[in-house]
This record gives C-alpha cells, sequence and structure tokens, in this order.
C-alpha cells in the first residue's frame, strides 16, 4: 500500500512542477502539453435508429424487397469506408507514438517533439501493432462464442420471422459477455501503458522485451501491482464523474461556442449542398482546435496519472530511473 501511496504523491509533486512551479512551467509549453496530450488520445477527461416507427413487427417496409443502389453509390461507400479505416488505423499509430512523447517529456521536464517523435515512431509502431492484436482478439473472443446464438437470427431476419420474445436471452448475455471482454482489454492496455512502457522507452527495449520486465515486476510484487490497479480504476471513476458534472455545470460556456461555430456550417452544407467541399474542413479544424483547447485544459489529470505509473514501478524497480532523462540542450529548437 506504501508504494501506492507514495507514487501518487510523487506523482502530484511532478505535476505541479511541471505545469506550475518547474523552470519550464510558462503556458506555452502548457500548450505544448495539451498537443501532446491531445494526440495520444488522453485528453478530455476524456445517431438514427435503424428502424422506423411504423414497423408493425411484421415485414420491413417495402415488403422485404431491397433494391440495390447504382454502383456508382456502392462504389463511392465502398471508398468511403476503406478511407475511414484507414484515417482510424492512422490515427492509432499517432496515439501510440505521442504516448511516448508524453511520457519522454514527464520524464525530462519539458514537452518536447521534433526529435523525440522521431524516436518514438519504432516503438510507437510496435506498441500500434499490439495495440490492433489486442482488438483483432477481443473481436474473435466477442464473435465466436456468440456468433453460433446470433447467426440463425440474422439468417431468419432475411424471412421476418424473428422471435422477438428469445431477444431478451440473447441481447442480456451478449451485453454480459461483451462488458467482461472490454474490461479484460481495459485491464491489459492499463498494464500495457502503466508498467510496459516505462521499460519499453527508459531502457530502449522492444515492447515484448518490455512486457517480459513488467511481468517479472508484476510476479516479484502482486500485491502492490493489484493495489495499484485498483487505485487507478477507483480514482479513474471519480475523475471521470467529477468531469462530466463539472461539464454539466459549464454547459453553456463550451456548448454555445460550438453551437454558434457548428450551427451555420451545417446549416449552409444542409442549404447548398456543394459547400461540403469547404465546410467539412472548417468543421474538421474546429473539431481540432476544440480537443486541443480541451486537452491544455486538462492536462494535469493524464500528466498526473503518467507520472503516477512512473513513481510507482520506480519504486518497485529503483533500477528504473526516472526524472533523469536529459533535458534538451539550450541550443536544441523549442517544439
Amino acid at each position: 500500500m506504501s508504494a501506492v501511496t507514495s507514487s501518487a504523491t510523487l506523482a502530484w509533486h511532478r505535476m505541479v512542477e511541471l505545469l506550475f512551479t518547474g523552470p519550464n512551467a510558462t503556458l506555452v509549453n502548457w500548450i505544448w502539453w495539451g498537443l501532446i496530450i491531445m494526440l495520444a488520445g488522453l485528453g478530455g477527461g476524456g445517431g438514427g435508429d435503424g428502424l422506423r416507427g411504423d414497423w408493425d413487427g411484421g415485414e420491413f417496409p417495402g415488403r422485404g424487397r431491397w433494391d440495390l443502389p447504382e454502383p456508382g453509390i456502392i462504389v463511392a461507400i465502398v471508398a468511403l469506408v476503406c478511407l475511414v479505416f484507414v484515417l482510424v488505423l492512422l490515427w492509432i499509430f499517432i496515439n501510440s507514438c505521442f504516448r511516448f512523447v508524453l511520457l519522454d517529456g514527464v520524464l525530462s521536464g519539458e514537452p518536447r517533439l521534433r526529435d523525440v517523435f522521431s524516436r518514438s515512431t519504432g516503438p510507437g509502431l510496435q506498441y500500434f501493432l499490439l495495440n490492433i492484436a489486442v482488438g483483432l482478439a477481443a473481436i474473435l473472443a466477442i464473435g465466436v462464442p456468440l456468433l453460433p446464438f446470433w447467426l440463425p437470427l440474422i439468417l431468419r431476419a432475411g424471412r421476418h420471422d424473428v422471435p422477438v420474445e428469445s431477444l431478451p436471452l440473447l441481447i442480456i448475455p451478449t451485453v454480459l459477455w461483451v462488458a467482461c471482454v472490454a474490461f479484460a482489454v481495459g485491464i491489459f492496455s492499463l498494464l500495457v501503458y502503466d508498467l510496459v512502457l516505462p521499460y519499453a522507452w527508459i531502457r530502449s527495449r522492444g515492447i515484448l522485451s518490455a512486457m517480459g520486465d513488467a511481468m517479472a515486476l508484476v510476479r516479484s510484487h502482486p500485491a502492490a501491482v493489484l493495489l495499484f490497479i485498483l487505485a487507478r480504476i477507483i480514482v479513474g471513476v471519480v475523475v471521470t464523474l467529477a468531469i462530466c458534472l463539472l461539464c454539466v455545470m459549464t454547459c453553456c460556456a463550451w456548448l454555445i461556442p460550438l453551437l454558434a461555430v457548428y450551427g451555420p456550417l451545417v446549416g449552409a452544407s444542409v442549404a447548398f449542398p456543394p459547400a461540403l467541399i469547404f465546410t467539412v474542413p472548417l468543421m474538421i479544424a474546429a473539431g481540432i482546435l476544440f480537443a486541443w483547447v480541451v486537452s491544455t485544459i486538462t492536462a494535469p489529470i493524464p500528466i498526473s496519472y503518467r507520472s503516477w505509473s512512473l513513481a510507482f514501478v520506480h519504486l518497485l524497480d529503483p533500477t528504473l530511473d526516472i526524472w533523469s532523462v536529459s533535458p534538451p540542450s539550450p541550443s536544441e529548437p523549442a517544439p
């Protein structure tokens, strides 16, 4: 227990030093922290109905006859799906790299982007591939046990004879199983982020070698690691609830500017669809700027989390040196 509380105290002091009292605690650096946190996917403190209401439980509207769209529309939809898929993969890769950039900044005491990002692409790629592998494993863990139960219903849906009374018997176990898999993936991702990444970056090791170091740490101090995970979960839940409450209490402060920006853009897009070529980039740019601002405001939270895990690993394994990465030389350009 002492390792958990002591590391939390060290993390608090480190965050205060980085953002408030240290020699590099400037407004410009705080803004750079926000950019790094946003690109690491750690900012923010973090739909239409498929069926119309006039379906009476019998045949779907159109008597079950689906008219295929024009070939050009099909090609456009496929191209759009592929583009979204590539952008999602690119975003995950950027997140993976910038989590090492954030780690380096917490270690060195200063947000550094240029040289650090180029060095982060190697371990970032390994971290990216690990995330993809975990995601595929989660999909298989969810799909393989559930597909034999859902596939007959999906096939019967094409004939419109789905037994509605049997759906709750499948939906409830499905939700519970998905929640269990998601929880397991979340715990594994937490362990990788908190225990594996420090070994990979500080000791310049591959992700798999760093996982071996982290597993040795877990085997040596299982109780301390378990308490740390529980503390991280509890603190995460409390912080998330506090941020949600704060968002509700200050909704006018951020909702009105968002509506003022997106309202005219959406209205122009609906009234004149060709304007989408201009309004979509503007909406994306406004979203990025908003995410940057939110990440900058909430920067103490991810920096505290990152500092907490570093201090915790160091207390259990003093050979892992922290807070001692050499700072940039005076001649090195700003981020």
